[in-house]
């Protein structure tokens, strides 16, 4: 149907239904894992409707660039994006369209470390009526943040005003309400639970190249490392190291680094487990996510100390320290702190 309405767009010189047309071409391809067509095609659908003053169009081309973007890492992009999508909406006077790209530029800010930043978007709309559509979003944004701080009863808020408002028929929903499930239940001292929310996740049927699949392979990496589960961390990583090159996006190809290295600790594979670490560090240093990079530099950290390699930790630990200072990330600048006094101990005794 899509390519019949794309046939009489271009026969009909029709600019809304063009940009409509390969907009959708462009999500349908993404899920096959065509990134760079699907990359053109929804830039040019933005092209033809800004052309053309179609905001409704170019609203739609704003959002699914903006979240091309996202799920290959380039946040910086995304931001930018999110940015241009806001201005034109509220130019337009399209209120869905504005809470849309002002959550979504926080949720960039988040990934990006930016969370005083990020918050303060999420506060302009917080004084809304409460409408399900605001505080889905709201509660999404809002949650990470909250988990990292240590704030568990604000995540579970979050949490639950997300899961209470989602649509259960909804697939993405569905998934969403998973994936956080399985952080929340991990926060919260319940592995067994996080495990049985992240094969829901995992069950979601979506191809590799949406979001929800990368999630899904997420959520289960860690909710198998915390129960120890290596039979489904050996299954999840078969899963990447399966794809073809063009198929792995930087997060999965963070992932398999960094639970590769952790599978390859579990099996006294040292020198597997240290370029694991350091591969996943170096990517993320280069895709700027600040806080995915502290988290790697202490797990990192915290093997070469129980290994008797204090030394080369102490600068792990220095250059994480002030990235979860900054974010004010309490449970994990205590790991940290856990860490060092071990690392000064042993170097004392050395």
């Amino acid at each position: 149907r899509n390519e019949l309405a794309l046939e009489i767009a271009e026969a009909l010189e029709l600019p809304e239904a063009l940009s409509h047309g390969l907009n959708t071409k462009a999500l349908i391809l993404q899920g096959h894992g065509r990134r760079h067509e699907a990359g053109l095609l929804f830039r040019y659908a933005l092209e033809v409707a800004l052309a053309n003053d179609l905001s409704e169009a170019a609203l739609r081309a704003y959002n699914n660039l903006a979240g091309h973007a996202e799920v290959h890492s380039r946040l910086r992009e995304a931001l930018e994006l999110f940015r241009s999508m806001s201005e034109l909406a509220r130019r337009v006077g399209d209120r869905e369209s504005t809470i849309t790209a002002d959550t979504s530029t926080a949720r960039a800010l988040v990934g990006l470390g930016e969370w005083d930043e990020a918050m303060a978007v999420l506060d302009e709309h917080r004084a809304e009526d409460g409408t399900s559509g605001t505080r889905v979003r709201l509660a999404t944004v809002a949650f990470w943040p909250h988990l990292v701080r240590g704030e568990v009863d604000e995540a579970r808020r979050s949490y639950e005003d997300f899961a209470a408002f989602a649509d259960p028929s909804d697939l993405q929903d569905a998934a969403v309400v998973g994936y956080l499930d399985v952080f929340l239940s991990l926060a919260e001292g319940r592995p067994a639970d996080a495990v049985a929310a992240a094969q829901r996740v995992l069950a979601t049927p979506f191809g590799i190249g949406q979001w929800t699949g990368v999630a899904g392979v997420e959520v289960g990496l860690e909710a198998a490392t915390s129960v120890g589960d290596m039979a489904l961390v050996d299954d999840l990583l078969s899963r990447i190291e399966a794809l073809p090159p063009g198929h792995i996006s930087p997060q999965l190809r963070v992932l398999g680094a960094r639970f590769g290295a952790h599978r390859a600790a579990a099996r006294r594979d040292a020198a597997t487990a240290d370029a694991g670490f350091r591969a996943a560090a170096a990517l993320l240093r280069e895709l700027e996510l600040a806080f995915d990079l502290a988290l790697v530099e202490l797990e990192h950290a915290e093997w070469l100390t129980a290994e008797g390699r204090s030394d080369e930790a102490v600068e792990l630990l220095d250059e994480a320290r002030p990235t979860f200072e900054r974010l004010r990330a309490a449970p994990y600048l205590d790991r940290l702190e856990r860490t060092a006094r071990r690392t000064s101990e042993e170097v004392v005794v050395e």
